[in-house]
């Protein structure tokens, strides 16, 4: 299975983008990670290209919504549009906006988590 992990970058907190890439980690022992641009340089429209890309290629789209982003929004609605399962998930002291909260798509699955492992674990399950 191919997963696109979406999430805040270009404000997300050190805590945020550490926890970004352990989720990548230890999902990458199981499954295909395909790459997200990353804050390295490029022009926005590249980087556009290239999450759209990311995102017709892979099986999920897995959202993690901690930190307010309008480009994982963005992207969670391209994903369903497509007809892509995405898994968004947020830590349980996160404020996720009722938008996300109340996507009623089949496709569509919202978690709350305490630790990584259960997004690991929901993962599994799709």
């Amino acid at each position: 299975m191919k997963i696109y992990i979406a999430s805040a970058l270009t404000f997300a907190t050190d805590e945020h983008k550490i926890l970004i890439q352990k989720l990548r980690d230890e999902l990458q022992k199981n499954y295909e990670i395909l790459d997200y641009f990353g804050l390295g340089p490029g022009e926005p429209r590249d980087i556009y290209l290239h999450d759209i890309k990311c995102i017709k290629e892979c099986d999920l789209l897995l959202a993690e919504c901690s930190e307010k982003s309008l480009g994982t929004g963005y992207e969670i609605g391209y994903a369903l549009t497509l007809g892509k399962k995405v898994l968004a998930c947020s830590n349980k002291v996160a404020k996720v906006g009722r938008m996300i909260r109340g996507i009623t798509n089949s496709n569509f699955t919202f978690l709350e988590y305490e630790n990584i492992d259960e997004i690991i674990h929901a993962v599994g399950k799709i």
